[in-house]
């Protein structure tokens, strides 16, 4: 196995290939759990030596690399109550702020046990699965309250505890990018030029506008960004989608690339009807999706604290999904009138409400 001279890189690579040789043991992988993820310290100590040309030490496991603990400097792992087990941190679970290594690492291959496989490709995976294993799934995780940017003002990272009411991350957006993909990463950018007062929204349509304008100034030439694009532009059909234009396409010229984006901004209440709306968009990118889209993003944003706070935790109705710990998936029924539209969500996507200003939002990737 190749080696590298980046201690903490290595700590992080050898808790992502323990992990991906947990998942290749589980064999429901439709039940993934991240409680399920986690190793003994010395086993990551081992394994990192083996992919470090330098002497890794315990505490770089115990503090240096763990975001449990106070003075850590990097947020690659968490620890589990009660025992010195650590698992690797998921994509916002720390904010995120340092919670994977920039480095690349091309032509790096590991080998493990029967795990024969490059670093990118554990990325990949890690990208692909890990980080789609929702939050909710590990009960045992320990959080401190701690500065997340010592060097920033930690009013403006802090978590938003009067809006905490159920357990779930209200997360301050990061300048720092999420590594995801080219849009998910510039639908980032975007929301941060808004944090920075550079960009101003007042409703749906001005986000819509803002939105392409920036993608045009920062994706490729070859992309082309339009609005309101009917489903028959890319099908030759509009039936069996739940519905019919979709808010900002993003496509190349031989078809072969094609992304979605769906925007939400409601200013006028309507709490439950409003919801229900943000569901069928993800429904409706789902179908795009399995129809050969390349990557589907539903964003949401909001100002009214009734669309994810509450003072109790919501069990039932359309409300669960976004004001407490439910994933969104399966069966989601019209909340209001007759209630006689059903949509079926595929996917389990977990809401997690993240600070903008003044604002929320939601950014979700199908």
């Amino acid at each position: 196995m190749f080696r590298i001279d980046n201690v903490y890189s290595s700590v992080w690579i050898a808790t992502a290939l323990l992990s991906y040789e947990r998942y290749l043991s589980i064999l429901d992988n439709n039940k993934l759990s991240l409680s399920d993820f986690y190793f003994l310290q010395t086993d990551i100590q081992n394994l990192a030596s083996q992919i470090s040309i330098n002497k890794v030490q315990s505490a770089r496991i115990s503090q240096w690399c763990n975001g449990s603990h106070k003075e850590s400097s990097y947020n690659f792992l968490v620890s589990r109550k009660n025992d010195s087990c650590r698992r690797l941190s998921v994509k916002g679970e720390f904010n995120f702020i340092k919670e994977f290594p920039k480095e690349k690492y091309e032509y790096l291959k590991l080998v493990f046990e029967d795990i024969n496989i490059l670093y990118l490709d554990l990325f990949k995976w890690i990208e692909d699965v890990y980080y789609k294993i929702p939050l909710s799934t590990d009960k045992s995780a320990i959080y401190l309250d701690k500065p997340l940017d010592k060097n920033k003002d930690e009013s403006n990272k802090k978590i938003d505890k009067k809006c905490n009411t159920n357990n779930r991350e209200k997360i301050t957006l990061s300048e720092e990018l999420l590594g995801t993909d080219e849009i998910y990463d510039n639908i980032i950018k975007f929301l941060y030029e808004i944090q920075e007062n550079k960009i101003e929204i007042y409703n749906e349509f001005s986000l819509q506008h803002e939105l392409g304008i920036f993608l045009r100034n920062t994706l490729n030439d070859d992309l082309k960004i339009q609005f309101e694009r009917n489903v028959d532009f890319f099908f030759n059909y509009k039936d069996g989608f739940t519905k019919k234009e979709i808010d900002i396409s993003i496509y190349n010229k031989e078809f072969s690339n094609k992304f979605s984006i769906e925007l939400k901004f409601p200013r006028n209440g309507q709490y439950p009807e409003q919801m229900f709306n943000i569901c069928k968009d993800i429904k409706f990118l789902e179908e795009l999706k399995f129809k050969g889209f390349s990557n589907c993003y539903s964003l949401t944003i909001v100002e009214d604290k009734n669309f994810y706070n509450s003072n109790k935790i919501e069990k039932d109705k359309i409300y669960k999904y976004f004001r407490s710990n439910f994933n969104l998936n399966g069966e989601i029924v019209k909340p209001t009138g007759k209630k006689d539209e059903i949509l079926n969500v595929e996917g389990n996507y977990s809401l997690i409400w993240k600070n903008l200003n003044n604002y929320k939002f939601l950014l979700i990737k199908i």
